[in-house]
């Protein structure tokens, strides 16, 4: 969930982004300035291509491994809800049934 603070800074980034592309598009070089941009991606194709390939595996490594521990997670809870598996477990060489007769009682 998203704190209030990280919002505010995506919107104001998000309006500064804006802003930066309102006033390159006003300015009469905006139409030049895509028209570079997509001159230099195809003159760098390879070098294009792999930085793409390295933010693409990037993401889709860190939303895979995300949402295997998301199902996992949710999997152990299911498993100890359905076992009624102890919340913890006591291991001493002292107990004895004298102790565990008194316990129950």
């Amino acid at each position: 969930m998203l704190d209030k603070i990280e919002i505010y800074a995506f919107l104001k980034s998000s309006t500064i982004l804006i802003k930066i592309q309102k006033m390159l598009m006003n300015h009469n070089g905006g139409k030049m300035l895509g028209k570079k941009m997509i001159r230099d991606i195809f003159k760098h194709k390879t070098q294009f291509l792999s930085i793409f390939l390295m933010a693409f595996l990037g993401v889709f490594v860190f939303t895979g491994i995300s949402g295997e521990y998301i199902g996992l997670e949710d999997n152990i809870n299911d498993y100890y809800e359905e076992t009624n598996l102890a919340d913890g477990w006591i291991y001493s060489p002292y107990l004895n049934d004298c102790f565990w007769n008194k316990l129950i009682i």
